[in-house]
């Protein structure tokens, strides 16, 4: 039977966060990468976790600039399949949609300083 989630235990800044995080990718490497990895995965969504309830709207760029991770919107559905819904929206610049920013609501911020505690 092929497991599409386990749950993994990672520990930053002493508070234990544990999330599923999927174990296949399309392509036989994908895979093995994402089962060698699962660890740091989950470190880069309690990263973007505690981010979020700061404030800070997430994107692709802040993220991989900042080597917080390369696949924020996979975080982020991670994220919701731990129980926390992650918004977002377009950042419209002139008429153009550029690109996509990702929030917590203050409901949401909320119930994630309730899973950091």
């Amino acid at each position: 039977m092929l497991t599409l989630f386990d749950t993994t235990d990672s520990t930053i800044a002493g508070v234990t966060f544990q999330i599923p995080v999927h174990t296949h990718e399309r392509d036989p490497e994908g895979t093995k990468f994402v089962q060698e990895n699962k660890h740091r995965l989950n470190a880069a969504c309690l990263c973007c976790l505690r981010l979020m309830c700061e404030g800070v709207r997430l994107s692709d760029d802040y993220c991989t600039q900042r080597m917080i991770t390369r696949s924020l919107s996979s975080r982020c559905s991670e994220l919701k399949k731990a129980g926390i819904t992650v918004s977002k929206e377009w950042k419209i610049v002139g008429e153009q949609k550029v690109y996509k920013e990702y929030f917590l609501s203050p409901e949401q911020i909320e119930k994630a300083k309730s899973v950091l505690k």
